[in-house]
């Protein structure tokens, strides 16, 4: 099995159940614009009633509204994406697992897809995986010291943090482009990039700008790559009049995403 194959495999089934929510506040962000209204921000979910009701017997209209009553919709402000485990940890738990180590329940408690490690903040998950990666390297070692076979489930991952990403596309994606005023300002890379392309549908093709977890379905790795075409978009590879990125660079943004394109 390809790196990409094995890793697009691995952080998919991680990212997806610690999306969901960020997900539904994407749809409920959503369902309020096409009210036409501006969502009004708050830490909790709540409907909001004006006015008098007509008694237990009204109804509630598609648009929100009520017999004699109208409805609010207060969509939450959710922030980022919570953290989701690492590939690093999801390969350090696996590893684990398959050379049948005694604290294995400690580990999946703390480092596992529902481990401790991704209740908290970036801080938090990045130090998680800080300690999967040294966790491993000794898990590793040990068995070479040894003489065993490696398993191919214990092969480390490539890890690329997002100030990496972040600091190549405010290179090379920003200025004269993905800027307010300019060339192409519908993606605006220069405060947020993050949230501009994290699971937002390209206006290009039917791919996700970044689809965590898969950069082959990922549309923003094809305009780099200049594969934009085959992947059912168009116009000119990024970054647009200037040099392509380079293969490492190319290949930083494809471990990135492939790894569940975590915010740390």
């Amino acid at each position: 099995m390809t790196r990409s194959g094995r890793m697009r495999g691995r952080a998919r089934g991680v990212v997806s159940g610690h999306g969901l929510v960020w997900a539904l506040a994407g749809l409920g962000a959503a369902m309020a614009a096409c009210g036409g209204s501006e969502p009004a921000t708050s830490s909790t979910t709540e409907a909001v009633s004006t006015g008098s009701s007509t008694g237990s017997g009204s109804t509630t209209g598609a648009d929100g509204s009520s017999d004699g009553a109208s409805t609010t919709w207060v969509i939450p402000d959710f922030g980022p994406p919570p953290p989701s485990q690492s590939a690093t940890c999801a390969t350090y738990v696996a590893c684990a697992s398959e050379l049948g180590v005694d604290e294995l329940d400690a580990i999946e408690q703390m480092y596992g897809w529902d481990g401790t490690c991704w209740d908290g903040d970036a801080a938090q998950a990045s130090a998680c995986t800080t300690t999967c990666e040294q966790e491993l390297s000794t898990l590793v070692m040990g068995l070479e010291a040894m003489g065993e076979p490696v398993p191919e489930v214990c092969a480390p991952p490539a890890y690329v943090p997002w100030a990496e990403i972040e600091a190549m596309l405010e290179a090379n994606c920003v200025t004269g482009c993905h800027e307010p005023g300019g060339e192409d300002s519908s993606l605006d890379l220069s405060d947020g990039a993050y949230y501009a392309i994290y699971q937002v549908a390209s206006d290009q093709s039917d791919l996700y700008l970044v689809d965590p977890g898969d950069h082959e379905q990922s549309y923003l790795w094809h305009k780099v790559n200049g594969s934009q075409g085959g992947a059912g978009g168009g116009g000119a590879r990024m970054p647009k009049g200037a040099a392509p990125l380079t293969a490492e660079q190319i290949d930083a943004l494809a471990d990135w995403i492939d790894g569940g394109a975590a915010m740390f």
